[in-house]
Parts: structure tokens; sequence; C-alpha cells
């Protein structure tokens, strides 16, 4: 009898300049869209509003390009600008490419081991995203 394989992937992409996106960077603009307010979308996550605002800030400049802008005064929040969202938008369509062919080549690859099964939508329920501390680049 086989067992099944679940799996999940993980991609994120920086540059030199910082993060540019990645799940957790994707959820929390996904957030903001939703709740208008960055402070809420922190707090969904489980993350302070400053870790929050750095990460946007961080992949603002990666980016060279405002992700978000205020929704009237300061009080009503903030919501994905046009190139944020448009950019939210092509992350998703490039994930959930990867994610079939990475799907594709798991039942390839490991044919003969195991029955594959790709979890639905994110492979980390929203619940269970966590800010981390900021990584080291890789060398």
């Amino acid at each position: 009898m086989k067992a099944t394989l679940h799996f999940g992937i993980n991609i994120w992409m920086e540059t030199d300049r910082g993060a540019l996106l990645g799940r957790g960077r994707m959820r929390l603009l996904e957030l903001v869209q939703e709740k208008g307010s960055l402070k809420q979308a922190a707090a969904a996550l489980g993350m302070s509003y400053r870790a929050a605002w750095g990460k946007i800030k961080e992949s603002e400049t990666a980016w060279g390009t405002p992700l978000l802008e205020k929704q009237g005064s300061n009080r009503q929040g903030f919501q994905l600008s046009k190139k944020g969202l448009e950019l939210l938008t092509v992350y998703r369509a490039w994930l959930e490419d990867v994610r079939g062919y990475a799907e594709k080549k798991a039942r390839e690859s490991f044919k003969g081991f195991f029955d594959v099964e790709t979890l639905e939508g994110e492979s980390m329920p929203p619940e269970k995203f966590h800010h981390t501390r900021k990584r080291h680049p890789r060398n």
C-alpha cells in the first residue's frame, strides 16, 4: 500500500535591495486590501504594525514603487496602490503556475513511491503564518 505524500511549496523573490514578494507578504497585502488597514492585517498575522510596515517598506524599496496608498485621512487606513494590486495579481498567477509545475513533477518523479496529493490553496493555512526574524542574505 502506498502512502499519500502531501506537499506544498514556499518560494519568494528577492533582490540585493530586499524582499520582493513571498507567501507571507502576499498574504499581508491581501489582508490590507480586504481589511483596509495595515494594523488589522498585521494583527491577523500575529505580527506588530511596525514589523508589517517594515516588510512593506522593504518590498516597496525592492520594487521601486509604492505598494500601498492611504485612503483619505490617516484614520481611514490603506489600500493597495494600482501597481501593488497589479504586482499581487501577477505574483499569484506566477505562483499558481509554479505550483502546477511542481505538482506535475512530483507525480512524475515519485510515481511508484507515493500517491501525490497537493494541498488546496495555500500550502500553509493563513492562520499558521507567523512573521520571522529578518533573514540573513544568502551568499
